[in-house]
């Protein structure tokens, strides 16, 4: 009687060399153009360096507001849905001069991605990590949930950018948020072509900015500019047998399988309705279409 145990549960040992060097970059754009009170697009060509791209890259910027007064009540800061990420308008991934992977309305799809996390882990992790505010509370007047408050002026969590580059505000967001491609899988810096970035920026006030303070703005005071976009990338090299064996399935007749995911974010208008018209209603299934494949 054969008492041999199926090979999935079998814990063969098996000696290979995993080791692995990771060397981080911080690069800058190789192209950076800001069109003041429109919109601003930035271009990376990536630096092609050990064998593959680690997934866990982060893309970085600074805002700059020109008319923030220090001794002035007037301050302006990023809407809470997805702060500033709301300055991404769309972004592009192109590999070989092909476009692997596009998002369109990046805020709005990572605002949409936020709203998955836990209201918990949002506020008393994610807010004490990333300083921020995502809390809401009950409004016993009226029976509606409501946005809590932004943080006062100089207190820890306000969001306002400044005047000055050394002080302004920086965001970061990492980009397998803006390509969903890279959740699965590195990409192998053997490959030939150009790995390039681009990145539509949102210049219009109304779009992504919000006003307070009692001091009121101006059109000419409702102007702010991203400066500094940059990529932290995480580079992995492997040892010489995995690396070998990772080009040799490359340049191999089947090639490299790459998962594929697409998010396609629904827009639909809301009809309008009268001024004595009360009982109009229309349901709208908002999120994203079809599946994550």
């Amino acid at each position: 009687m054969d008492n041999m145990l199926p090979s999935v549960l079998q814990t063969n040992a098996v000696d290979e060399n995993q080791s692995a060097q990771i060397e981080s970059v911080i690069q800058e754009a190789d192209n950076h153009s800001w069109v003041a009170g429109k919109f601003g697009k930035s271009k990376f060509v990536l630096a092609k360096k050990g064998s593959a791209l680690s997934t866990d890259g982060v893309l970085m910027w600074k805002t700059k507001w020109a008319s923030y007064v220090p001794t002035t009540d007037r301050f302006a800061s990023f809407v809470r849905t997805s702060g500033g990420c709301n300055l991404i308008k769309n972004c592009r991934l192109y590999m070989g001069g092909r476009l692997v992977s596009e998002t369109r309305e990046v805020g709005q799809k990572i605002a949409l991605d936020n709203n998955f996390i836990p209201y918990d882990a949002r506020c008393e992790i994610l807010d004490e990590k990333l300083i921020g505010n995502a809390k809401y509370y009950y409004d016993g007047a009226d029976g509606l949930l409501t946005l809590a408050d932004d943080k006062s002026h100089a207190q820890v969590g306000f969001r306002s950018p400044t005047a000055n580059e050394s002080a302004t505000l920086e965001c970061a967001v990492r980009l397998d948020q803006l390509f969903p491609v890279l959740r699965d899988t590195m990409l192998p810096s053997t490959l030939s072509g150009e790995m390039i970035v681009e990145i539509d920026w949102e210049g219009v006030w109304g779009e992504c900015m919000c006003e307070s303070g009692v001091t009121g703005f101006t059109d000419a005071q409702r102007i702010f500019e991203v400066v500094r976009p940059r990529l932290h990338l995480d580079y992995i090299t492997f040892a010489d047998e995995v690396a070998n064996a990772l080009d040799a399935q490359i340049n191999s007749v089947e090639g490299m399988t790459i998962p594929y995911r697409q998010q396609v974010l629904v827009k639909s208008n809301l009809n309008a309705l009268g001024a004595n018209d009360t009982a109009g209603r229309q349901d709208i299934e908002l999120g994203f279409s079809g599946q994550v494949l």
